[in-house]
């Protein structure tokens, strides 16, 4: 299967919204079946900065006339931090976190660190952008943002995203929250994305999880089995 999504990614397919402009051609109701990797990552991210901007517009000016900057509760907003580019297996070699199967990972796009601004010692968080993912059995692929918040206090952009969260699962005895919301754009079908909640140690962990087009839906059937070989 791995050779069959690497084929998929190596593709390179006219655009469905050029086609129809250069040929004038009227869209009929039938969306097209076919999806490329590009246009897959690219609705997953719509969706996702949808949710963000939102919860962004309400939760922003609460969170900054509430923000606390005593010695003993400090915290800071996305705003406050600075990225840093990382090497994924710079990551790797950190202790105490759960992270996928490194020989299981078939690409990513970046992988950043972000400290404090005023205090570039403090390290705020980690992740891992449109990680793609392969289970072991190689049945199922999904592509992950994967952030590690390594400090509560830290209000991410589009943390407000995964506040109450309806739905739970407990996997190796850690506590999973998660939630399903449905991507939709102007040309292709809907696509369910899963927003995951969980903590483990000192740390918290947000995922964005879709699943490859044509291999694996998400479900929380999938979720458990993703989630079984990240959390073992």
């Amino acid at each position: 299967m791995k050779k069959l999504i690497k084929k998929a990614m190596q593709q390179e397919n006219e655009s469905f919204e050029s086609w129809v402009q250069e040929h004038n051609v009227s869209l009929p109701e039938q969306k097209p079946t076919r999806i490329s990797r590009n246009s897959l990552v690219m609705r997953w991210a719509t969706v996702a900065t949808s949710i963000i901007v939102i919860a962004l517009a309400i939760a922003l000016p609460i969170a900054l006339s509430n923000r606390d900057t005593s010695n003993t509760t400090i915290r800071y907003l996305a705003t406050d931090s600075v990225a840093h580019s990382l090497e994924l297996e710079e990551l790797f070699l950190l202790d105490n976190f759960l992270l996928p199967n490194f020989n299981q990972i078939l690409n990513h796009e970046s992988a950043f660190v972000h400290t404090a601004y005023d205090n570039p010692e403090l390290v705020l968080s980690y992740t891992i952008n449109q990680l793609l993912y392969v289970t072991q059995d190689e049945t199922n692929a999904f592509f992950i943002d994967y952030r590690i918040r390594t400090f509560r206090n830290y209000d991410f952009r589009g943390y407000e995203a995964f506040d109450d969260l309806s739905l739970n699962m407990t996997v190796n005895e850690i506590l999973i929250y998660y939630d399903f919301v449905e991507s939709n754009s102007d040309f292709d079908a809907a696509q369910t994305l899963a927003l995951i909640h969980f903590s483990y140690g000192d740390s918290e962990y947000f995922l964005i999880v879709a699943g490859f087009e044509g291999i694996t839906e998400i479900t929380s059937d999938t979720l458990r089995i993703l989630l079984t070989e990240l959390l073992t």
